[in-house]
């Protein structure tokens, strides 16, 4: 029966995992500088990267904050004020569908290429579409269509969709 025993002499030789090791313990210490350098570049990227995502994060918080407010025309009712409600009613819905879509025109052009700005369309597409104004609708819902798939949630549905 043949045995796989290790002599004396191959034991105390270095094996493939020291000798690998001393090879790159002497290309680190020769490329020293080289390898600091690429640390140093490697580090500043990742920092130019977070503070980009921080950045566009904090447009895309803003934008939204900026279409709750955008959006408050749908929150006042149509027809006679109400006892004990605070905000003042619309006369027709047309005068409502004219104030969400003026709000939220402006809204979209200030905040252009934004997720909230996607979000806006259909709603000001509904109010177009309400006011009797066909190529508003479709250019609206083009560009909610459009939208970059990734950007919207799983499989391009859209946020929690």
């Amino acid at each position: 029966m043949a045995t796989n025993r290790l002599t004396q002499k191959e034991l105390r030789a270095p094996d493939a995992f020291q000798r690998v090791g001393g090879e790159a313990r002497h290309w680190l210490e020769v490329h020293r500088t080289l390898m600091v350098w690429a640390v140093v570049v490697v580090v500043a990227g990742a920092a130019v990267v977070a503070i980009a995502s921080s950045l566009s994060s904090r447009g895309e918080q803003r934008a939204a904050r900026a279409l709750g407010t955008a959006l408050e025309p749908l929150d006042r009712p149509v027809g006679e004020p109400t006892p004990g409600e605070d905000k003042k009613p619309y006369a027709t819905q047309a005068e409502k569908d004219q104030a969400l879509s003026a709000s939220l025109t402006s809204f979209r052009a200030g905040y252009s290429g934004t997720l909230s700005s996607t979000t806006a369309a259909l709603p000001l597409a509904a109010a177009e579409l309400r006011l009797g104004q066909p190529d508003g609708v479709l250019a609206q819902a083009a560009d909610s269509l459009q939208a970059d798939p990734p950007r919207l949630g799983a499989r391009g549905r859209g946020p929690g969709l």
